[in-house]
């Protein structure tokens, strides 16, 4: 994610928030986009990131983990036609035509924080459209992406905007 730069040529763009995709956790974050500069990895919508970096059917474990295996090094399918228990410490999420075993830990963390989590108030909200809410998230506080009449609270993961 490149913020670019601020404008100092008339007619420049103003600061405004765009989004980037964040290859390690899979999902489009926001950010203050600063006006002139950049990099290709930059979106006016988070529907326009979503439509050019994620598979709509691709699915993966959070953060990147490799699902569970058997002896054989084949990853255990929990769902369709191979119906394979997750072992401990595994469970099964469901991707777009079948399950994998994930490591629990790291699922129940990225869907708590994708969630967002704020030590006071709630988390902001913004229409994706057709009245589907989701939680403004970033990368880091740092990235100045919250609206005016919120707070940045800093996550392990992500960053997201508090009332």
């Amino acid at each position: 994610m490149d913020k670019g730069t601020p404008c100092t040529q008339e007619g420049g763009v103003k600061p405004s928030v765009a989004w980037w995709h964040d290859d390690k956790t899979g999902i489009c974050l926001s950010f203050k986009y600063t006006g002139c500069g950049g990099n290709a990895n930059r979106f006016t919508t988070i529907k326009n990131c979503e439509q050019h970096c994620k598979m709509p059917d691709r699915g993966a474990c959070a953060l990147g983990k490799k699902p569970a295996e058997d002896s054989n090094g084949e990853q255990l399918v929990c769902a369709g036609m191979r119906e394979d228990k997750c072992p401990n410490g595994y469970q099964c999420k469901m991707m777009a035509f079948m399950g994998l075993c994930c490591p629990t830990k790291e699922e129940e963390l990225f869907a708590r924080e994708y969630e967002g989590v704020c030590k006071s108030g709630k988390p902001v909200k913004m229409d994706r459209g057709s009245g589907w809410m989701m939680t403004i998230l970033g990368k880091s506080c740092d990235d100045q992406f919250c609206p005016e009449d919120a707070k940045c609270e800093q996550g392990k993961l992500f960053a997201n905007c508090c009332k």
